[in-house]
């Protein structure tokens, strides 16, 4: 396979040419002209920066073209001399990361020596590629007033067709999902250099100080060739390089819990249809006319955060080093209900509400140096933060958890002429989840089981199950640690070419992830007995106390779950053809070849190619490069992680599970049908668990056409459609049960592949439904001029499931013509569908990425007198609670048509039939009948003064007032069953946006 690999680098390589470097660099280029518009041959053209290491010099082709490529972010003064005209300088052309700009001049007769200086407004238009892209400057990101903790990502809050909320955890975190996207499906590059955990890839679990933060650069669709696989954004952060002086920065956030106020008074109220209070009738429950969600206690953050960084030459035109560190201590207040803090006091009368907290440190080290026409580049990462992050239903800090680790870079960027330029890098980072340091930071030592308390319970599918989790509490369910790491490898090079009906730049280059690692260690608490449900005796009476209904074992304590070995061998070619002066077209094709093994079962789970086509073109209406039109179709495969449900799945199965349960609540467990053994997995089980034959990446299907049109005063405005289909997303249907042909036909047991076991799950990719995504999304942008800077943006997007069911979801068989829904979809990670019919949990009421609309703005105002004056403002719709359902009688007769609710295997077990369920839709289809809650309001402003020192001495002092009218809504729907409407948690919501907070913050610069 490897000698494949090779053989398709070289074809490409050999064939194509090239390749853009991938590293944020961006470039400068355009024609040079007469007075009478004669083409130019022959210019020198240069460009200089103070934020460049060094000059970019080229010289114009025959068609009077010129390129300056590999430029670093920074602004630009750009000179042509040619003998016979007078020296021509532009100035204050503002170039953010990987932005490509056409800057055309027209040069006069005279001298070398005289000079003519233009200091038009700098470009804003990127002109040889389609692709969304947001450029993001560090100082803007620093300036504006988003949330507490300051995360290098909270850019992303003013992202256009990003959605985001805080973290489900009761950590206070941000995440963000993007034009449908997970938040663990983005793509997270550090100077080019894969800088995610892979453990778990989502971007709250890369940590960086906003000290080190040059630009950072956001691909939201439209991607060519050169960009790795990723169905989410495609991030890269380009960070400070040290120059030829000595400067940093010394800063301070401060935000204590007295300075967050309260918002638990905000009310999320429901008006109740007929259909909802008809079904609430029908199960004998209360008829209410509005559901409500107010009270608890608010979500805060306890801030204590220092920012340094520190810079300078080692050997000035020759070396640099830069170097910055982050040290945070945080304190969340958890966002409770008041069912929450009424469940807890009420049932554990003496718990105490408690705090998450979390720590962490993020030191960062880069060394550039020049030898020559190269360019070489070290970076030192390390991001390890230890945290809790217990749920508002928790009754003690159970939930702890680590991320992160180290990063190490090293890259040479080579300019060989005028029309060859190469970047070659290799990485590695051992950043992985919790650890055993993990739990010995840990404040929490707990004893027993994991205590599980529901509101009631009553049968289902022939097992007594629990109606909705109330509280959590007793001990860990496991302490496992996750280890991950991976290496990277990656070469670019891009060659220039003129004639062929035009100019090329042909590109190609590698991708290379050669070992990616995953390993989990499961420790098992309380010698295997793990977890023990409850149910409340009489719910409003909780002085009545609890029954245990379930219990769980494991035959094993300590053991490895996970042991994944991933490969990622990607490789790409293509043109970026440049026919006339105003057309560009873009034809690429990139291709990986991902092989996935299981050194748990000794099994290949994955070994494909993904093909990816990506196509667009640029076309400028006008001659200045100021109205643009363009275009683009991509594929984009789904990246190699270690959260893929591919390499999750089947993961603890090595182990012996034995479930006991004590179905009429008498107090004796095991009687028959009360026991349920799951057995240990072996390699030879585990084989067909897999569809190891088909298995490939997830890819998604985007087009976009778009209008770019730059404004005076440095402003822009992009108007696009956005199309996108996920496709063959990770899926598991049922191989053991003998499902009927058809609608309302009995059930016919198991032992399609083992008459002794239930049902058989196996992972493949899902071939019978899509998810459709459409958006129409505007973004304007104004750079720093006349004091002012701006970024607004807006997105509407629509959405729907397309296909059918999944071949054995329950609901296929039960409500088959319920299928269409086109409000609240299952996510796109995959492995979601498998259950249409719930008992309990938030398969419907849990998808972040389908939001109806959003906008934002953020801006800065330099005002007179060094004081600085920065507002945000967002507007979200609120999330939609997935579609109700109601439950039917136990004696219902249409329930025994699916047939018995149990079955005994001929070793003696029991397995439950999958398709005896009371539950039921309330309306016709899955989209119809939702609850959409508010739109979610949130305003942020900063008020700054600058006291210069002397020299370049400054401090800044600033306060930063967060969600300044102190909106009290919800982000989500409750996790334990938002959907049911018999649950006590029916409609309820929960993870409330954080309330307003006043933040100090210090900066000494020099």
């Amino acid at each position: 396979m490897i000698r494949r690999g090779v053989a398709v680098l070289l074809a490409l390589g050999l064939g194509a040419g090239v390749a853009l470097a991938q590293t944020g660099d961006g470039s400068i280029r355009g024609y040079i002209k007469d007075e009478q518009g004669g083409v130019l041959p022959g210019v020198t053209v240069t460009a200089v920066s103070p934020e460049a290491l060094r000059p970019a010099t080229a010289v114009t082709d025959a068609e009077g073209y010129y390129r300056l490529v590999n430029l670093s972010p920074g602004t630009y003064v750009v000179t042509a001399e040619l003998a016979g005209f007078a020296t021509h300088k532009r100035e204050g052309i503002l170039l953010r990361a990987g932005a490509n700009f056409q800057v055309d001049i027209q040069m006069k007769i005279g001298s070398l020596e005289e000079t003519i200086t233009v200091s038009g407004e700098s470009p804003m238009i990127e002109v040889s590629k389609p692709s969304n892209v947001l450029n993001i400057q560090g100082d803007f990101q620093k300036e504006i007033p988003i949330a507490a903790r300051k995360n290098w990502s909270d850019f992303l809050e003013m992202t256009p067709g990003v959605h985001s909320r805080p973290f489900d955890d009761g950590s206070g975190r941000m995440v963000y999902f993007g034009h449908s996207t997970e938040h663990f499906a983005h793509v997270v590059e550090l100077e080019g250099m894969q800088a995610g955990n892979y453990n778990d890839f989502q971007l709250t679990y890369v940590q960086m100080g906003s000290d080190m933060i040059q630009d950072t650069q956001v691909k939201t669709g439209g991607v060519d060739a050169s960009t790795p696989m990723g169905t989410g954004l495609a991030i890269n952060v380009i960070t400070k390089s040290g120059g030829n002086s000595f400067h940093g920065t010394s800063g301070f956030a401060y935000q204590p819990l007295k300075w967050n106020s309260d918002n638990t008074s905000a009310v999320t109220s429901f008006a109740m249809p007929t259909e909802i209070t008809n079904a609430l009738a029908a199960q004998g429950l209360p008829v209410q006319d509005t559901f409500e969600s107010t009270g608890g206690t608010p979500a805060q953050n306890a801030v204590k955060q220092f920012d340094g960084s520190f810079g300078g030459p080692v050997r000035k035109d020759k070396v640099w080093f830069f170097s910055s560190l982050r040290y945070s201590n945080v304190e969340v207040p958890i966002a409770r209900t008041a069912n929450n803090v009424s469940n807890i006091q009420s049932f554990y009368p003496n718990t105490k509400l408690f705090n998450n907290l979390i720590e962490g440190y993020q030191p960062y080290v880069k060394v550039t140096g020049r030898m020559g026409a190269h360019e070489l580049e070290g970076v030192f990462q390390r991001d390890r933060t230890n945290g809790e992050s217990s749920w508002e239903y928790y009754a003690a800090p159970l939930n702890v958890y680590g991320n992160g680790g180290n990063l190490y870079m090293g890259k040479i960027t080579s300019v060989w002429g005028q029309r060859l330029t190469t970047s070659f890098m290799a990485g590695y980072n051992d950043k992985g989840g919790s650890s055993k340091a993990t739990y010995k930071w840990s404040r929490f030592q707990g004893t027993g089981p994991e205590i599980d308390l529901y509101s009631g319970a009553a049968l289902s599918g022939g097992l007594i199950r629990g109606n909705n989790l109330i509280v959590q509490s007793g001990n860990r369910y496991d302490e496992s640690e996750l280890l991950a790491s991976l290496i990277m490898i990656r070469g670019d090079a891009t060659y220039f070419k003129e004639g062929w009906r035009g100019s090329h730049e042909f590109q190609t280059g590698f991708f290379i992830e050669p070992r990616n690692v995953y390993d989990v260690i499961s420790h098992y608490v309380n010698g295997g007995f793990v977890l023990e449900d409850r149910a409340a005796i009489d719910y409003s009476n909780p002085s009545l106390g609890t029954v245990p209904f379930h219990r769980r074992y494991f035959d094993q304590t300590d053991l490895p779950t996970q042991k994944a070995r991933d490969q990622d061998w990607g490789f790409y070619g293509q043109d970026n053809w440049k026919p006339s002066e105003r057309l560009t077209f873009n034809v690429g094709l990139r291709a990986d070849w991902v092989k996935r093994k299981d050194l748990l079962f000794n099994i290949t789970r994955e070994d494909a190619w993904t093909i990816q086509p990506r196509v667009g073109f640029s076309y400028m209406l006008t001659s200045d490069a100021k109205n643009l039109l363009r275009g683009s179709f991509v594929r984009v495969g789904e990246q190699v992680m270690g959260r893929d449900a591919i390499t999750t799945f089947g993961g603890a199965g090595t182990a012996t599970q034995t479930d006991i349960y004590d179905n009429n609540l008498n107090g004796i467990w095991g009687e028959p049908g009360e026991t349920i053994v799951t057995p240990g997995s072996t390699a030879s089980l585990a084989s067909y668990r897999m569809d190891s034959a088909h298995n490939h990446q997830p890819y998604l299907d985007e087009y976009i056409i778009g209008f770019r049109r730059q404004f005076p005063w440095q402003s822009s405005l992009d108007v696009a459609w956005i199309k996108r289909s996920y496709h063959d997303m990770w899926a598991t249907i049922d191989v053991n049960g003998i499902y009927p042909s058809g609608p309302n036909q009995a059930f016919g047991g198991f032992g399609l592949v083992d008459p002794n076991q239930g049902s058989v799950t196996q992972q493949t990719n899902n071939t019978w439904s899509t998810l459709e995504y459409q958006a129409i999304e505007i973004t304007f942008a104004k750079n720093m001029s006349h004091g002012f800077q701006l970024m607004a943006g807006f997105n509407r997007q629509w959405h729907h499931m397309a296909g059918t069911w999944n071949p054995t979801d329950k609901a296929k068989f039960i409500e088959p013509n319920a299928f269409a829904n086109d409000a609240n979809l299952y996510m796109p990670r995959g492995d979601n569908d498998g259950n249409s019919l719930p008992d309990t949990g938030n398969a419907l009421s849990y998808g972040p990425t389908w939001m109806k609309y959003r906008g934002n703005v953020a801006g800065v105002w330099l005002a007179p007198w060094d004081i600085t004056v920065a507002a945000t403002y967002t507007i979200q719709a609120g999330p939609w609670s997935g579609s109700p359902l109601y439950r039917l009688a136990a004696n219902d007769p249409s329930i025994a048509v699916f047939g018995p609710a149990r079955f005994t295997l001929p070793n003696g077990t029991t397995a439950t039939n999958p398709l005896n369920t009371r539950n039921r839709y309330v309306y016709n289809d899955r989209g119809t009948g939702q609850f959409q809650s508010p739109a979610i309001h949130t305003v942020g402003l900063k008020v700054g003064k600058k006291i210069n020192l002397g020299g370049s001495r400054q401090v800044e002092v600033a306060g930063n007032f967060l969600n300044l009218l102190n909106g009290g809504d919800f982000t989500q729907f409750s996790y334990n069953s938002a959907y049911q409407t018999w649950s006590s948690d029916f409609l309820l919501m929960r993870n409330r946006q954080q309330a307003r907070a006043f933040q100090l913050t210090t900066v000494f610069r020099f």
